[in-house]
């Protein structure tokens, strides 16, 4: 059961304007659990390992995060543009423990921000932010010992942005920017089973630069090109080698468009190509007579094989009718057109001597009808 309540107020001129609010967060859980203890670090493709004794666990509580915001957005000059504020957030749980409620302060942390615009003239505009970020670890992961870590910290991250604006005509703009993100606190599985199953050892990067063109709904036509060049690297203890994240993806490309024809009909497409994540290959397994099964044998490089690439087309067609008080809408929408395979995961047999791809969803028709009065 998740609670979330914003609240925010603003006031001053053009010149100088000041926001504040708070957000308020509420998460209750109640666990009951019979399983061997799992370690991951949440992630698709990751490496997870599992100890071979079940453990039971029962535990009830919530976990609760207010937070105050504050910033300015000030303009010194005409062509200048600033945003400072910064952000407290409180990561706290209360836990039921024989019968008696605790309260446990997981951590608090202060994020400042700042942004800036500087516009050089109508046509081009240069843009820069620097901050901090923190996040507080999953919820199984807070769990009581032995399935987790009540102790965990806030994961943290300082992010810089640099790019610029470009008004090329009236209807197309072009954006560009680069990126870094340096992360620290990052929760990865303990050593081993003998000590926490979690802990805040891991640190990583992401960086790379993403390219925007983009037409305006400006007569008949609405649509943007979009790519971003990315790498997203992790090291989960010190003095490991550095990895892949789960969720790296080298090129990301997405073409959309929409075009009005006459008579309220109306046609938009959208094209999508992504490279596969990566995974941990499984090299082989052994038979376990402890427990009669097959016991698979992962790389010892942590994803370091990659799925194919995702792309698919998608395309929907709209029809309007329009009368006095109503508008009645019909549209066909059909989702990956061409019937590509999506790789989504890879499969393994048994004894893991013979291997397959899962695919995602084929194509997929659908008609609809919509109303407005």
């Amino acid at each position: 059961t998740e609670v979330t309540v914003r609240q925010e107020v603003s006031y001053g001129t053009s010149q100088v304007r000041v926001r504040a609010g708070v957000d308020w967060l509420w998460n209750g859980y109640d666990i009951s659990l019979r399983l061997p203890a799992s370690q991951s670090t949440g992630e698709r493709g990751g490496r997870q390992s599992t100890s071979v004794n079940p453990e039971a666990a029962a535990q009830n509580g919530s976990f609760y995060s207010p937070a105050l915001w504050a910033d300015a957005v000030m303009r010194p000059l005409k062509k200048l543009e600033l945003v400072a504020g910064a952000r407290l957030d409180f990561f706290r749980q209360y836990v039921d423990r024989d019968g008696e409620r605790e309260r446990n302060r997981l951590d608090t942390t202060v994020t400042p921000r700042l942004n800036a615009r500087y516009k050089f003239s109508d046509a081009v505009t240069v843009k820069a932010a620097a901050g901090t970020t923190s996040q507080a670890a999953q919820p199984q992961q807070l769990a009581d010992a032995p399935f987790g870590n009540p102790s965990l910290q806030a994961q943290r991250s300082f992010e810089t942005t640099l790019g610029t604006e470009v008004q090329l005509t009236d209807a197309i703009d072009v954006d560009v920017q680069v990126f870094d993100k340096q992360l620290w606190n990052l929760v990865v599985p303990g050593e081993d089973f003998s000590g926490p199953l979690y802990s805040n050892d891991g640190t990583g990067r992401v960086f790379g630069a993403e390219v925007l063109l983009r037409h305006r709904p400006v007569g008949r036509f609405f649509g943007w090109v979009g790519y971003t060049l990315q790498r997203a690297t992790r090291v989960d203890r010190p003095g490991e080698p550095e990895r892949l994240f789960g969720w790296d993806q080298t090129h990301i490309f997405t073409a959309l468009g929409s075009y009005k024809l006459p008579e309220n009909w109306e046609i938009g497409t959208r094209w999508r190509y992504v490279t596969g994540t990566p995974y941990t290959d499984v090299v082989g397994a052994i038979w376990n007579d402890d427990n009669d099964t097959w016991q698979r044998t992962s790389s010892a490089c942590t994803n370091c094989a990659r799925l194919p690439s995702f792309h698919q087309l998608d395309v929907r067609v709209d029809k309007k009718f329009v009368f006095d008080t109503w508008m009645l809408g019909v549209y066909l929408d059909v989702q990956n057109a061409y019937n590509r395979a999506n790789p989504e995961a890879i499969a393994y047999s048994f004894d893991a001597s013979e291997r397959s791809v899962t695919s995602g969803l084929p194509i997929i028709p659908s008609f609809g009808v919509r109303g407005e009065f």
